[in-house]
């Protein structure tokens, strides 16, 4: 894209194309895989400074990386960003991605989708865009702080949209299992928050859980966004046991 567009009307454009693609992905799909699907791509809005940080991100412009592969940046002036409070930060990290693409491929919606377990949740910004560099070193070098600000985000919101879903797997934060947990133990609707804990044991190669059938059938071969096993209550109680036991391990 040769013009500049202004960040909100780039995401306006990314919000478009993923409601197409997500609108018409499988013949048969029902209203009520197509409703679950759209509460599945839910995105926290942190209250920190939020309405100084949307007014900030309105004025950025996007700007070619000139590496010929469509990508682009949308980012603050570095300077500003190191002068905001901790808690602007993570609200600018959370609701928007510096580097951004300009594939309308948003994940598509998914045939009896509230039905199953994914092997991975969607990605937030549409899928269109990614935390720069920048972003990932404040979350990384602020660890404690971020997890500090998830938690009460979560706590004040009641819910874990995809953007505090790819934070806390960017982080490995284990320390907020039990909070997963307990969110899905209230409101068993969220089945991503299983899939956040299957990834976390993943990642961090819990043998317990590696070995396991479940995570062969998850992980095994080529996984994309449609890799799954269907939701059982005792595959729901497996992944939740061995979270708690990845948590405790990492506590001892």
């Amino acid at each position: 894209m040769k013009t500049c567009l202004s960040a909100s009307v780039f995401a306006l454009s990314i919000s478009l194309c993923a409601a197409q693609s997500s609108q018409y992905d499988e013949k048969g799909l029902t209203r009520k895989s197509a409703a679950y699907h759209h509460y599945r791509l839910y995105e926290n809005k942190p209250p920190f400074e939020l309405k100084k940080i949307t007014a900030l991100i309105s004025k950025i412009k996007l700007k070619s990386d000139g590496a010929g592969d469509e990508s682009e940046t949308s980012a603050l002036d570095p300077k500003v960003f190191m002068r905001l409070s901790n808690g602007a930060k993570f609200t600018y990290c959370m609701i928007h991605g510096e580097i951004s693409g300009q594939n309308c491929d948003g994940m598509p919606a998914v045939l009896n989708e509230e039905n199953k377990i994914f092997a991975f949740p969607p990605g937030p910004f549409g899928e269109e865009a990614d935390w720069s560099d920048i972003q990932r070193a404040f979350l990384h070098s602020h660890r404690g702080t971020v997890i500090s600000l998830i938690r009460e985000t979560v706590h004040q919101q009641g819910r874990v949209g995809v953007n505090l879903k790819k934070a806390i797997i960017e982080l490995g934060a284990i320390e907020l299992i039990p909070d997963l947990v307990q969110m899905y133990r209230h409101s068993s609707k969220d089945r991503d928050l299983l899939t956040v804990m299957s990834v976390l044991m993943k990642n961090l190669n819990f043998r317990r859980y590696t070995r396991s059938d479940q995570y062969f059938k998850l992980y095994s071969g080529e996984t994309n966004y449609k890799s799954s096993i269907p939701l059982t209550v005792e595959a729901s109680k497996r992944i939740q046991s061995d979270a708690m036991a990845l948590y405790r391990l990492h506590r001892s």
